[in-house]
């Protein structure tokens, strides 16, 4: 079977540890491609009628409800800024870990914070905490703090998720053994669903 890439960017799936474990024999890699950038990074309060229109979806592919927290940040005189660039500099830091998993077990615990307690994702602290686990890679976390797309860690990843024309999250691009896309499985996190999509692409292209 080709290899699967997942491009995990701002909405790590917290199912995506249950594929990896599923499909023990299929090598993932982390894409982070970033979905808020350029003219759409602004604070949060500004932007009420997004989140309301993505909850939905942010709920189905993290498992993690909106908390009081979050809704209680927004209404603040000075919200945090929703920004793609450290989130993504610090999933591309942790991809130095040993598996895929603990890569996506990471991104998870960091992207629930926000939702649940309304945590500000462009400090240092919540990376500290995600990333306290004694066998993770120890994180710059001062460096993600101040990260911006135009970083070169995160401006060639979501670069290459461009190219890949990843459009929703998560999408995993199925590849053959040359590395060109047979296809690829977007947006489903469901570990069962996912892995009948795989197979069908891996089938239709033998």
């Amino acid at each position: 079977m080709g290899t699967t890439r997942f491009a995990a960017g701002a909405m790590g799936s917290s199912r995506s540890p249950s594929v990896c474990a599923r499909s023990p024999e299929v090598e993932v890699e982390v894409i982070s491609g970033g979905l808020v950038t350029g003219d759409r990074v602004c604070p949060y309060a500004d932007m009420p009628a997004y989140i309301t229109g993505a909850a939905p979806q942010l709920v189905s592919i993290t498992v993690q409800a909106l908390g009081d927290a979050f809704f209680e940040m927004r209404r603040q005189p000075q919200t945090p800024h929703s920004i793609s660039a450290p989130l993504n500099h610090a999933i591309l830091q942790m991809k130095r870990a040993e598996s895929p998993a603990q890569v996506f077990a990471f991104a998870h615990a960091i992207q629930t914070g926000p939702l649940r307690d309304g945590v500000d994702l462009n400090a240092p602290a919540p990376y500290d905490a995600a990333g306290a686990e004694p066998d993770l890679p120890q994180l710059d976390t001062d460096g993600i703090g101040k990260s911006t797309e135009r970083d070169p860690l995160v401006s060639e990843s979501c670069a290459r998720a461009r190219k890949l024309e990843v459009r929703s999250f998560p999408t995993s691009i199925i590849p053959d053994d040359a590395g060109q896309a047979m296809g690829a499985v977007a947006s489903v996190s469901e570990p069962v669903a996912f892995s009948e999509q795989d197979e069908a692409i891996v089938g239709a292209n033998r």
